[in-house]
């Protein structure tokens, strides 16, 4: 059985890709699929990368692990996106700006490693 939070990419995925092949169950919150990954009432379960860091370097995540490629493209898009309201052109504009600009220096390589302990950048 794999857990996944409801009406997230990770579930999108499993169940279009795993979804006859495996039993899907779906969580309200990522905390309540942890609780059950560690109690051994799933096998498994697919989360954003850094949601899976966090827990596995706490206490209770120290029975599971990280298995398989990162995954990206296709249900996942690009990467991780802001949400602006359409009609402020410029601040998407200044946001888009200063991502490239902050990704070209490795700033944002910079930024990643040290908020999330990770290279989350886009490739």
């Amino acid at each position: 059985m794999i857990g996944v939070q409801g009406s997230t990419n990770a579930e999108s995925f499993v169940r279009d890709y795993l979804g006859d092949s495996v039993q899907v169950r779906t969580y309200d919150k990522q905390d309540n699929l942890n609780l059950d990954l560690v109690s051994g009432r799933i096998d498994g379960g697919l989360a954003d990368y850094s949601v899976w860091k966090v827990f596995l370097e706490s206490k209770e995540g120290a029975t599971a692990g990280l298995y398989g490629p990162r995954i990206s493209d296709g249900v996942f898009g690009p990467g991780v996106g802001i949400g602006l309201q359409k009609r402020d052109k410029e601040l998407a504009a200044r946001f888009s700006d200063a991502i490239e600009a902050t990704a070209k220096v490795g700033t944002l390589k910079e930024i990643s490693l040290k908020w999330f302990g990770a290279d989350l950048v886009s490739r």
